[in-house]
């Protein structure tokens, strides 16, 4: 593994436990069955802090962490770097970001040509009648 070369780690399944897409929220989902996860539990007690740490730090990424133990040390405050190893062994991040970064934009193309889609005008055209004040009006109004 190679630190500093501008590639990306990926978090193991991040799209299926956070929900926000397009933006970078405030916190992370961090569910309790974590607890009973074997591969999480057998990780050194550092190397777990580490990856948590990693997971607030993908979350205004899309899930993605550079892979560059220098920076990642010093922007997660630790005193030695992460155990990138480790983690990559154990299936919790993925060294094949790029894979990852082209199905994301390939799901950025399809959110695309689902927005550049025509709307159906005859359910707007409908709403412009339900608004009409004088379908409603009153039988004892003039």
């Amino acid at each position: 593994m190679a630190d500093g070369n501008g590639s990306y780690l990926y978090v193991k399944n991040w799209h299926r436990f956070q929900h926000y897409k397009r933006r970078s929220p405030a916190w992370i989902k961090l569910y309790r069955d974590i607890l009973q996860d074997h591969t999480f539990r057998k990780l050194p007690d550092h190397v777990k802090c580490q990856l948590i740490l990693i997971w607030l730090l993908a979350s205004s990424h899309e899930g993605m962490v550079p892979n560059d133990r220098e920076y990642l040390r010093n922007v997660l405050g630790l005193r030695r770097g992460p155990d990138l190893e480790t983690l990559i062994n154990q299936g919790l991040l993925s060294e094949n970001a790029s894979t990852m970064l082209d199905q994301r934009q390939s799901r950025e193309e399809k959110r695309r040509e689902e927005d550049a889609k025509p709307v159906d005008k005859s359910a707007s055209q409908h709403l412009r009648k339900i608004r009409d004040p004088s379908l409603y009006k009153r039988p004892d109004e003039p």
